[in-house]
């Protein structure tokens, strides 16, 4: 294991540990007579850029400033890849919305969502909102009159007050929609259904935790319902690195936690997003690196790239941590 891997993810745990400590509550802010589109760019009338400045604004948008519909009110729950990523949308937009889909907060106003988006952002909404909420279906421009935005990031989740009550929402409604799931308070989250980061021995692991009380799921292949009633039920959890773990926002507190990934230079950010969920709602995780097949003569992993699984020393390591 290349000692960069080990120092980078060590300094970036000390990092996020030190900037929780300063973390402040998001200061919610509002956005007079601006445009917004599908992408989550935020603009004024002059063109300038508010949000999503990182890529230039598509001329489709510009040309239709000149007939886009307007709105007055409107919380903004980002687009783009913020709301096709299961992580970004659950652990980040989603929260940052949360006063919106309070039932005891004052009339609600829309959100904002993408045209088509993934099954999840709607099932979310359904199981965090207040009856008869609204959203407005965003396209090439809207102009909205006042645009309620709330800063977000990983970070922003350790103040739970602003969104634990909506969270909590959702495990509720979850767990009575779905009183049939297997028993059993361990699981191992499967990528077998996944085509990226394939791990060629995930079979082997997989019955190997069977024999130990493990049950093996597919998240991608459940309800969001089941899948959020899954991970409450369960305490023991061993899962491949993936966005299935972004459910540890679910779990209950002090849930153990094995997560498996191979280990790649000029990754260690992306990979540690789990390992930090986990710090912020309390749960005892492990991080358990295999060498990655893109460490000699390259940095990254490639969506083709193969690798194995040390099962025996991972299931003695799976003993000491029970």
């Amino acid at each position: 294991m290349p000692e960069e891997i080990l120092t980078n993810m060590r300094r970036r745990a000390r990092r996020f540990d030190w900037h929780s400590s300063f973390s402040r509550p998001a200061e919610p802010a509002v956005l007079e007579d601006v445009f917004c589109n599908s992408h989550g760019q935020v603009w004024t009338a002059a063109g300038t850029m508010l949000r999503g400045g990182a890529w230039p604004l598509p001329e489709e948008s510009a040309r239709a400033m000149a007939y886009a519909p307007l709105v007055d009110d409107l919380a903004y729950a980002r687009g783009g890849e913020a709301q096709r990523n299961f992580f970004h949308w659950m652990a980040e937009s989603l929260p940052s919305i949360a006063r919106v889909l309070d039932p005891n907060a004052p009339p609600q106003m829309p959100i904002g969502i993408m045209p088509h988006p993934p099954r999840f952002v709607l099932e979310s909404l359904l199981l965090a909102a207040r009856e008869g909420f609204s959203v407005v279906r965003l396209g090439d421009a809207l102009r909205v009159r006042r645009l309620h935005t709330v800063p977000i990031g990983v970070w922003s989740l350790l103040h739970r007050e602003a969104h634990a009550a909506m969270f909590e929402r959702m495990v509720d409604r979850a767990v009575a929609a779905v009183p049939d799931l297997p028993q059993g308070d361990r699981i191992f989250i499967t990528r077998a259904d996944s085509a990226r980061r394939p791990a060629l021995n995930e079979k082997m692991l997989a019955a190997a935790l069977t024999q130990r009380g493990y049950r093996a799921v597919a998240l991608g292949a459940m309800s969001l319902v089941a899948q959020i009633a899954t991970i409450r039920r369960a305490r023991h959890i061993v899962a491949l690195h993936g966005a299935g773990l972004t459910h540890l926002i679910f779990a209950q507190p002090g849930c153990r936690v094995i997560e498996i990934f191979p280990a790649s230079i000029g990754m260690e950010a992306s990979r540690m997003a789990m390992m930090r969920l986990s710090r912020v709602f309390g749960h005892r995780h492990i991080t358990w690196l295999e060498p990655g097949p893109s460490e000699v003569g390259g940095r990254g992993l490639s969506p083709g790239d193969t690798w194995n699984i040390s099962i025996q020393p991972l299931l003695r390591r799976l003993v000491d941590a029970e």
